[in-house]
C-alpha cells in the first residue's frame, strides 16, 4: 500500500461518476472519521499518530497508511 503524511486535508480521488465513501481508523481499529462522497476529508481534528484510510467505490476498497503529522 502507499503512505501519506498530512497536517490538515486528505484528497480522495474518484476514478468514476461514483460516489466514494472514505473512512479513517486509528491503529487499534475504532473508526475515526467516516465521509460520504467527498474528495477532501478534513483531519484537523485527529491527534497525531498513524491511521489507516479505506476508501470505497463501487464496491471497490483501497487502503491507505496515514500519518497525521
Amino acid at each position: 500500500g502507499s503512505e501519506m503524511c498530512i497536517r490538515d486535508s486528505v484528497n480522495i480521488t474518484s476514478t468514476g461518476s461514483e460516489t466514494v465513501q472514505a473512512n479513517v481508523f486509528d491503529i487499534l481499529g475504532k473508526q475515526v472519521l467516516t465521509t460520504e462522497n467527498a474528495n477532501r476529508v478534513n483531519i484537523q481534528s485527529l491527534t497525531s499518530g498513524m491511521y489507516i484510510v479505506k476508501a470505497v467505490q463501487n464496491g471497490a476498497i483501497t487502503t491507505t497508511k496515514l500519518i497525521v503529522e
